[in-house]
């Protein structure tokens, strides 16, 4: 399984448009993506290449490592606190929730 690589405006605006066409969209919805810091805290790569993350949608003030725990990235949809579309850091095993693969069909909520 691969998680998904956001690389472009383009890119996360089809991503939106994916997610909001599913069943698990929401006014509170929350996936994580294939983003973290865990190699080198505050230098966020795409997991299944490597490659450093260039293109960002971070919401205000993150990423924010609370706590020095927050390492993956998450995309968040939720209107009750005014985040639509954007990207949080958050503890890799803190939530439940989606998660959306880039390449591998039948392995997930759906191919992108």
């Amino acid at each position: 399984m691969e998680m998904i690589s956001i690389e472009s405006q383009a890119e996360h605006n089809a991503l939106v448009k994916f997610i909001t066409s599913t069943d698990k969209f929401s006014n509170a919805t929350r996936f994580w993506l294939g983003a973290s810091d865990l190699a080198e805290e505050g230098t966020y790569t795409w997991v299944s290449s490597g490659r450093l993350v260039t293109f960002t949608n971070w919401a205000a003030h993150e990423p924010n490592n609370v706590n020095n725990t927050e390492h993956c990235v998450e995309i968040i949809h939720n209107t009750y606190i005014n985040q639509i579309w954007q990207w949080n850091d958050n503890e890799c095993r803190s939530f439940v929730s989606y998660f959306i693969c880039g390449s591998v069909e039948k392995q997930c909520i759906d191919n992108f």
